[in-house]
């Protein structure tokens, strides 16, 4: 008797999880810009929308730095200008796409919302396995986690990213493991700390690895 092949592993939990993040951010997209996001992200995004390419390009090296040259409309402004610039850059996109208002704030956060739930799910499946799967679809319905996704800051990214980095970490995928948390620490700084599972997760495997480099490679690259 021929064996039987092996189970399918079911995606239901993962393509529910990935639909109710994304739903929050469309169900969220006439929701008000506030706080940090308002006064300082969004600021940078319409900056980075208004000058396009030419200022990501021509200025790499210093478009974080706060002595950077900023057109008129923007010599008052910008405060907390010292930050990894990815975030702002990636939202400045949206905002040159869809035009400056917040709608195109919150667009920006689909891509991220998506792989946050994704992820979830999958992170939960080898963890918890298929229960653990779908508990993680509620997740982005807490009130913590709905607000954070619908807020223009830079947490929004590093929070959607990080799970990806820890399921990358279990099922040993250094590969994407060094890009994801290479990407959150070119968003905000504290990306850099993902690097310390990774660490120590190849220690406990008797070896050193590669991956758990690039986030304080991305972080140092950005600071010099």
């Amino acid at each position: 008797m021929p064996p039987r092949p092996p189970p399918t592993r079911p995606l239901h939990a993962d393509l529910t999880a990935t639909l109710v993040a994304v739903g929050v951010v469309l169900w969220g997209l006439d929701t008000p810009l506030v706080e940090d996001g308002l006064f300082w992200w969004v600021p940078q995004g319409l900056l980075a929308a208004e000058t396009g390419p030419q200022w990501v390009l021509d200025r790499l090296a210093q478009a974080t730095r706060p002595h950077a040259a900023l057109p008129p409309q923007w010599a008052d402004g910008l405060p907390d200008y010292g930050h990894p610039p990815l975030w702002f850059w990636w939202m400045g996109l949206s905002l040159r796409v869809f035009g400056p208002n917040h709608f195109a704030v919150h667009l920006a956060a689909l891509p991220f919302a998506a792989l946050f739930g994704l992820f979830l799910a999958r992170l939960g499946r080898v963890v918890g396995g298929e229960r653990a799967a779908w508990a993680a679809a509620v997740i982005p319905l807490a009130p913590p986690i709905a607000a954070n996704l619908l807020r223009a800051d830079t947490d929004l990214p590093l929070m959607c990213l990080t799970p990806l980095a820890l399921w990358a970490i279990l099922t040993r995928a250094e590969g994407v493991f060094a890009v994801t948390a290479a990407l959150a620490t070119a968003c905000k700084e504290p990306g850099v700390l993902l690097a310390a599972p990774a660490l120590l997760a190849n220690l406990r495997e008797g070896r050193i690895g590669w991956g758990w480099a690039w986030p304080p490679l991305t972080l140092l690259g950005w600071a010099a």
